[in-house]
């Protein structure tokens, strides 16, 4: 056995001869002066060693390739070209290696190499370990650092490969701390928690040779820092997915989402479509590709151009159209079917080549609806209908006269080729051939329902998402599969359902869902991209609440039902004990670690104290929209639907305030509802409502109106500055304003947002204000500075660790943090 490698500039033989074996010495006569020997007899073999493992160095330089002995581990032979860059001192080791690839023993040996000597005889002796030793080796990429538990990986800092030999067994947990521009993605070789995102993962050393394998993904941040936090990829539902190749992934989905791939996360991509929902992707190439969004506003479509997105001009009839398929042809031009409500209602077609649109309607029955597209070319497309298929020729629409489709509602196309196309209505598919269409029968104990999509691969398989269960698909064998051509694929831990498959090869697909759900299929298994972990929450985050200037304290942001999530530096994880039993937090508010109270839904109230969070009878079912916690004396407020006031004191036994609120605009509403509360202590409260209705107590028990009010504004946040003193009240375009005991004074704020949120802290005038549409406003107590967020999502809570260290959550799971 040898190895060759290279060594100082020159090919180097590390030898293992049967000769070598011998009692007897090499005749040193037939060693060659062009050459220098080195015989290396090897002491202290362990019983169960499987190979002898050797590496060497020269002069510090280390030899990449070693040699595995296994015929004969007592003895071999290193040879080295008898030159200047040969000379110098040589340093071997040996590894005693077990059945697992660990090593049982270790040695070493060094020899200072001459000019003068062409022959030596070295030995090198074998101590062994208490118990095996196994080579773990992490491989990172992106910007950061990988350190390991025991200590013995230290990599990053451009440093891109390191190992260590760790004991048998040794659970090692990799370190990859998370940092505000990047976060670590396991993407081998070690199980990660199933968080938001891991700031540790476990590597489980059991043989020789354990790889792990981590990337520092950047972290999505907008121009003015705002660094998204929330899951990896999205929590948006995704309703389509599509690639230019292998890697350059697509997907589409709610509020606007486009998000892309190039071989490593997915990261948004800024478009036109605003919180526009899309249903569609599709392209003919990395440089070309549309999205579409149903949603009836503008821009119904916009094109890729490989560098950014541009809306197109709206096609005829919008936005009077149900625009239900995309499909793009091989020259680029895109094809948009759906069904226009204009007048009695009409079947939408239309191409855009280009420049300008073409309607596609010649031949298609009045009254019909198209629905999904797909074709081979301009002459050559198929769509489904609600009364059967249509077929373009590049000139009309004819409907396929094939008996199994007739006056059934077809919902999905997609096909491989002229002769193999697949159709779908909810729970029936079709098969046309080349020549008609027929029913495919789906065998072996397979039932399709609730069909959502067709998709796949080059083909013959097909892949059927499903809305019936989660995590679920059906598949096409295709091929020589029959008579069992079918099967029902159930993927283990997704709590969501797939919405759309496609891939590039039909080991290569990818697939998207709700609730941000991203996989992908090798061939053999689907499995939930590492780029994409499972959310923790999908819902609205609504509350929030931490102790500021305090590190080790972690901000703990509240949501919908069982939803409190706490945050640090680290990671984002579940609060413990934490339980709404089945209603969801609008508002939070605490005194310290030890006294945080959440109302919510249905006249929910849960406390903190210290120890554990515990329900509080609230005595209503109103919904609770505000809470607000006096410190000295101890009382509770909670505001909400129906004109609810109440408070209550240390026994948490709330009662019913005294008001006066008046009828709401709403006659079918008995009462306003208050949005929130808050104020200065418990002589100086405001409850908000909308149409500019706001009430005060000065006594904490009877509530009165106050007027004059600059506006008739839906009010919907209440908070008192620590610094300035000042009570803020915010609302709806725009709306703030503040009392001091004087009138109330209005603040240009310079936008339209309706405002959920402020936080601000002692020592500063300085305030953070959140609301509609993805506003966060810095405000220095004179000036305004809207920041750009990088989101359109509604930002309901803000929340500061001090000045550079802020926090805000909101819709769809967001949560951003800007960090100086």
């Amino acid at each position: 056995m040898k190895s060759w490698f290279h060594q100082l500039g020159v090919r180097t033989l590390l030898v293992a001869s049967p000769w070598l074996a011998s009692s007897c010495d090499p005749p040193v006569e037939y060693i060659k002066d062009t050459q220098i020997l080195i015989v290396v007899s090897v002491k202290g073999v362990q019983t169960g060693t499987q190979s002898l493992k050797v590496t060497s160095a020269l002069n510090g330089k280390v030899d990449p390739n070693g040699l595995d002995i296994t015929d004969n581990t007592s003895k071999f032979a290193i040879q080295l070209p008898n030159q200047q860059s040969s000379y110098g001192q040589l340093k071997i080791d040996g590894f005693a290696m077990d059945t697992n690839k660990c090593y049982l023993a270790n040695g070493q040996v060094t020899e200072q190499i001459t000019a003068d000597k062409t022959y030596y005889e070295l030995e090198l002796t074998l101590l062994p370990q208490a118990s095996p030793k196994c080579s773990l080796t992490v491989t990172v990429t992106g910007s950061g650092t990988v350190t390991s538990t025991p200590a013995g990986i230290s990599c990053g800092a451009g440093q891109t490969t390191c190992s260590y030999d760790f004991p048998f067994g040794t659970d090692v947990v990799l370190n990859g701390p998370v940092s505000h521009a990047a976060y670590p993605v396991w993407l081998s070789g070690c199980t990660a928690a199933t968080t938001y995102y891991a700031p540790t993962c476990t590597a489980k050393v059991q043989k020789g040779g354990t790889a792990a394998t981590v990337d520092f993904v950047a972290r999505n941040c907008s121009p003015d820092g705002w660094c998204q936090y929330h899951p990896l990829g999205t929590v948006q539902s995704l309703a389509d997915v599509w690639g230019s190749g292998a890697k350059d992934i697509w997907y589409v989905g709610n509020s606007g989402t486009i998000q892309r791939s190039t071989g490593g996360a997915f990261a948004p991509s800024p478009n036109p479509f605003g919180t526009l929902s899309l249903t569609a992707i599709k392209g003919s190439g990395p440089n070309n590709l549309y999205a579409l969004s149903n949603s009836g506003g503008t821009p119904g479509i916009a094109r890729w151009d490989g560098s950014k997105w541009t809306a197109l001009p709206s096609w005829p009839g919008f936005p009077n159209i149900d625009a239900r398929g995309l499909f793009v042809l091989s020259n680029g031009d895109a094809i948009v079917t759906g069904y226009s409500f204009i007048g009695a209602g009409a079947p939408f077609a239309a191409r855009w080549n280009g420049t300008a649109w073409m309607t596609m309607t010649t031949g298609i029955t009045a009254n019909e609806l198209l629905n999904k597209v797909w074709g081979t070319s301009d002459t050559d497309l198929w769509a489904g209908g609600n009364t059967g298929i249509w077929r373009w020729d590049g000139t009309k629409w004819s409907k396929d006269p094939s008996a199994p489709i007739q006056n059934k509602n077809i919902q999905h196309v997609f096909g491989t080729s002229k002769t193999d196309v697949w159709a779908a209505s909810s729970n029936e598919l079709f098969h046309y051939d080349g020549t008609a269409w027929t029913l495919a029968a789906p065998d072996n104990g397979v039932t399709p329902s609730s069909i959502s999509n067709l998709g796949g691969g080059p083909g013959p398989e097909v892949w059927l998402t499903t809305s019936s269960a989660n995590g679920r698909f059906y598949r096409y064998a295709g091929g020589a599969c029959s008579p069992k051509c079918w099967t029902q694929v159930d993927v283990p831990g997704i709590n969501a359902t797939f919405r759309s498959v496609w891939g590039a090869a039909n080991n290569d697909l990818w697939a998207v869902g709700n609730s941000g759900l991203v996989a992908h299929y090798d061939g053999q298994t689907w499995a939930r991209t590492p780029y994409a972990r499972a959310p923790l929450t999908t819902g609205t985050l609504s509350a929030s609440y931490g102790v500021a200037n305090n590190q080790s304290s972690a901000l703990q942001i509240f949501g919908p039902v069982d939803t409190a999530l706490n945050t640090d530096n680290n990671n984002i994880v579940p609060a413990t004990g934490y339980s709404t039993t089945s209603q969801s937090a609008y508002a939070a508010y605490g005194l310290s670690q030890n006294e945080i109270m959440v109302v919510g839904s249905g006249g929910m109230i849960v406390r903190w104290d210290g120890t554990s969070w515990k329900t509080v009878v609230s005595g209503t079912t109103n919904s609770l929209n505000g809470v607000y916690i006096n410190n000295s004396p101890r009382f509770y407020y909670v505001v909400g639907s129906s004109g609810y006031i109440a408070r209550a004191d240390a026994s948490l036994a709330f009662m019913p305030q005294t008001k006066n609120v008046p009828p709401a605009p709403n006659p079918n509403t008995t009462f306003q509802t208050f949005y929130a509360v808050g104020g200065s202590s418990y002589t100086n409260l405001f409850a908000t409502s909308y149409s500019g209705v706001i009430y005060r107590t000065t006594d904490g028990v009877t509530w009165n109106q106050v007027l004059p009010i600059p506006n008739t504004e839906q009010y919907n946040v209440v908070y008192q500055h620590p610094s300035t003193g000042r009570v803020y009240i915010g609302g709806s375009n725009g709306s703030l304003i503040y009392y001091t005991g004087a009138p109330w004074t209005l603040l240009n704020t310079g936008t339209t947002a309706l405002f959920l949120s402020m936080w601000g802290m002692s020592g500063s005038p300085q305030m953070w204000i959140g609301g509609t549409n993805g506003t966060i406003l810095k405000f220095d107590g004179t000036n305004f500075t809207a920041q750009k967020t990088g989101t359109t999502a509604t930002i309901r809570t803000v929340w500061g660790n001090n000045l550079t260290d802020v926090w805000a959550a909101g819709d769809a799971g967001t949560i951003l943090r800007w960090k100086m």
